[in-house]
């Protein structure tokens, strides 16, 4: 008898789910962006979404949200009150015809950008261009605004920004009653005469000068430490454009924003940087080796190595080796000017600490040379928002770091020098976490090295973890005499069981 093989075929039929791309429009009036109602067809918009905002609408982004693209066409308006992101796609563009306020974060992934309407960003928020192979084209105006504590930005790392259209960053400026501020320009095309036409700087009726001018290391006689200038209109006019990354010293009346209007900065901005030195390193050193230069772009940087690791969207920093190299040994460090002292800013820095603001002016020691040598910028060592609820409230890591602010207060000045406990330094100086102070400033406390020291007074001394428990550092205090002072720790998050005399 025959055995049959009976082959039995089995068909499977698998059903996906695909989830298809819509165009949603926005109602007219004023409606919320997570209303289901508010938007044809209904139901809040999803990531694979296109979202047009026709003339007549008004949308409020309520809660965060995700979209592909977005067409505010003109005559819309949306207010981004809580973060949206914006994914793209490579044939997808998204215009922007009407007017935006942001008052959180917006963030384009993937998406290329065209602006012929407005878009403002409030005072500490920002735009986030992640890929650098974005298109920018601005026909419209873009505006940056700050206030006295928070700056806002426009993060973009790419080189595609084009159109004639209005770039403006709207900079806070400290009074005269309060303090002159250093700053740079955050744009490029903004001329000395056009800032002081705004009229809110402040102006010396009696010189004919204004609050901005420049300064300049050479000596003076034989003082050290440099030359601070103010410009008249005509000194204003011989300036011209305000080089971008060069630093001036700026105030206002009575503190408010100033514009700096022109495009926005994509390159690389080498700044030249020269020595002039009282310490007879040059030849003709009587000058000093501090030079003012400043931040050229509209958005926080990171200055070490931490502050970039903690970037989402850059990953260089300022004080990177090719930087450090054109610096003094001495002063491997960025000095920033607070309104009453400067602070030192070096590898020792914590990440939270070791930004600088949008447009923020600062000092570099500069080592000797045959000629000037360039500190360089790039858009890579762009962050985040870098505001901060203050030096106080950093969080400590116990296993290898701890901060010890000592400082001094005597006729209404206070000034403190800086001790870091770290797990890779040690007792001897280490240039890229030591760094001296200024020698034009009024430093009232310093430390000097534990070992190895060679008569060098230290803004930031770094000191091994380990040896925390067990450490004489000697503190040097430059005071006027017959007078009253208080010394004392201004900050530490030093372990609670380590006793500090």
């Amino acid at each position: 008898m025959k055995k049959i093989l009976l082959l039995t075929a089995v068909i499977l039929f698998y059903s996906t789910g695909i989830i298809a791309q819509t165009t949603k429009t926005a109602a007219s009036g004023a409606n919320n962006w997570n209303t289901a109602g508010t938007w044809t067809p209904n139901g809040v918009p999803d990531t694979v979404d296109d979202v047009v905002i026709p003339s007549g609408a008004v949308v409020t982004v309520d809660a965060s949200d995700a979209v592909r693209s977005l067409d505010l066409q003109s005559g819309g308006f949306i207010f981004v009150n809580n973060a949206l992101t914006i994914s793209g796609a490579s044939s997808t563009n998204s215009t922007i015809a009407g007017d935006m306020t942001v008052s959180a974060s917006l963030t384009f992934t993937a998406s290329n950008v065209t602006v012929t309407g407005d878009i403002s960003v409030a005072a500490g928020k920002q735009i986030i261009f992640s890929d650098t192979n974005s298109q920018i084209s601005n026909t419209g105006e873009i505006t940056l605004n700050s206030d006295s504590s928070n700056f806002s930005s426009l993060i973009y790392g790419g080189s595609n920004y084009s159109g004639g259209g209005t770039f403006e960053y709207n900079r806070f400026i400290s009074g005269t009653s309060t303090a002159w501020e250093l700053i740079g320009s955050p744009v490029s095309g903004q001329t000395a005469s056009d800032m002081i036409g705004q009229t809110n700087l402040a102006n010396n009726s009696g010189t004919g000068d204004f609050g901005i001018g420049t300064y300049n290391n050479a000596g003076s006689g034989n003082s050290g430490n440099g030359t601070w200038t103010t410009f008249s209109n005509v000194d204003a006019a011989v300036e011209g454009e305000m080089e971008s990354g060069k630093g001036f010293q700026m105030a206002t009346d009575n503190g408010s924003t100033v514009t700096f209007d022109g495009a926005l900065v994509t390159a690389v901005v080498d700044v030249a940087i020269s020595e002039g030195d009282e310490d007879g390193e040059g030849p003709t050193a009587d000058g000093t080796r501090f030079n003012l230069i400043a931040n050229p772009y509209p958005t926080y940087l990171s200055v070490n190595s931490g502050a970039a690791t903690a970037a989402a969207n850059g990953t260089d920093y300022l004080l990177k080796a090719s930087n450090l190299n054109v610096l003094h040994t001495n002063n491997q460090a960025i000095y920033v000017w607070n309104g009453s002292a400067y602070t030192t800013i070096n590898g020792s820095t914590s990440a939270a600490n070791a930004v600088i603001a949008p447009a923020q002016g600062f000092m570099v020691g500069g080592k000797y040379d045959d000629g000037s040598t360039n500190f360089s910028f790039n858009t890579s060592m762009k962050t985040e928002d870098g505001s901060d609820d203050g030096i106080s409230g950093d969080a400590m890591d116990p296993d290898d770091r701890a901060e010890l602010f000592i400082g001094i207060n005597q006729s209404g000045f206070d000034r403190y020098t800086e001790i870091y406990f770290l797990d890779n330094t040690t007792d001897g100086f280490e240039p890229a976490y030591d760094a001296g102070t200024m020698s034009i400033a009024n430093n009232m406390i310093f430390s000097r090295l534990v070992e190895g020291d060679e008569g060098v007074d230290m803004s930031i001394q770094a000191l091994a973890y380990s040896e925390m428990w067990d450490k004489v550092i000697p503190i040097g205090i430059s005071a006027t005499a017959g007078e009253e002072l208080t010394v004392s720790v201004t900050h530490k998050t030093t372990p609670a069981d380590l006793k500090i005399y």
